[in-house]
């Protein structure tokens, strides 16, 4: 599979694949934070300045970071930097200009800084899955020769025209694969008595009491938060249960209130 970097020109104007790209990862992640505002409690239109002041701010972030670190390539004509339509983009400077904005955006408007984290969280991880692609069709960002003409096929490796050889697709896989039926030799298995033993995870659901509903019914309550309740040391630290013990405190007051009113 050999694609080509250019998707289509326009009046002599070539538009590449990796713009493309980046600009679909970026709307992408801006729809879903979105759809994810209002969850959050976030007034109206959060997503939308937090993007126009965000997105331009991870661009010029992306750029001086890939300057910053092949600043030789620049050094004997520093307006070059400015040329971005030559290419040089970096994830990293791009993630830090993005959180940088974020946090000044917070401050001006009073929000939370970390309710925004999580609310573009999942956007930054489609925008980066999006834009890897950009890679792909650049033919960069790809790992070691591969050799092995079993895994020579896409996705686990791509065909590089620079050289001429098969590369693993780093930008797809970052781990050792195996080809179908293949059994990796001996020597690379643990023996079975030095494999780590398999724990199953505790049951973190509480018992319900004896009588009480299933899950939101009015009659179920959290239990207690003593050793004896059911509950794991996590829950209990959480504070799970508290809701109980404030029920059983009232009802224990009205027994001893209609307790009082019957002896009277």
């Amino acid at each position: 599979m050999n694609p080509s970097p250019i998707a289509f020109t326009v009046a002599g104007f070539s538009v590449r694949w990796y713009g493309l790209m980046i600009a679909l990862g970026i709307a992408l992640g801006i729809g879903l934070a979105m759809a994810r505002e209002r969850r959050y409690g976030l007034p109206r239109d959060t997503v939308v300045d937090l993007a126009l002041c965000g997105v331009p701010a991870a661009i010029v972030g992306a750029r001086l970071y890939y300057v910053i670190f092949s600043w030789p390539t620049y050094a004997k004509n520093p307006i070059s930097a400015l040329y971005l339509w030559e290419g040089g983009l970096a994830i990293y400077g791009g993630i830090l200009g993005g959180l940088l904005a974020g946090l000044l955006y917070a401050r001006k408007k009073g929000l939370r800084f970390l309710t925004l984290a999580d609310l573009v969280a999942p956007s930054f991880a489609i925008g980066q899955a999006v834009g890897r692609w950009g890679n792909f069709f650049n033919q960069e960002a790809y790992g070691v020769a591969v050799t092995n003409p079993a895994l020579q096929r896409f996705p686990v490796a791509v065909f590089i025209q620079q050289d001429g050889l098969w590369h693993c697709a780093t930008f797809f896989l970052r781990i050792h694969l195996v080809p179908h039926g293949v059994r990796r030799p001996a020597a690379a298995r643990a023996p079975r008595q030095l494999q780590a033993p398999r724990r199953r995870l505790p049951h973190l659901r509480a018992p319900l009491r004896r009588g009480a509903r299933p899950r939101g019914g009015p009659a179920h309550r959290q239990p207690l938060l003593g050793p004896r309740s059911g509950l794991s040391g996590l829950e209990r630290a959480c504070g799970r249960g508290r809701r109980y013990t404030a029920d059983r405190a009232k009802e224990e007051a009205l027994k001893v209130e209609s307790g009082a009113l019957n002896s009277g």
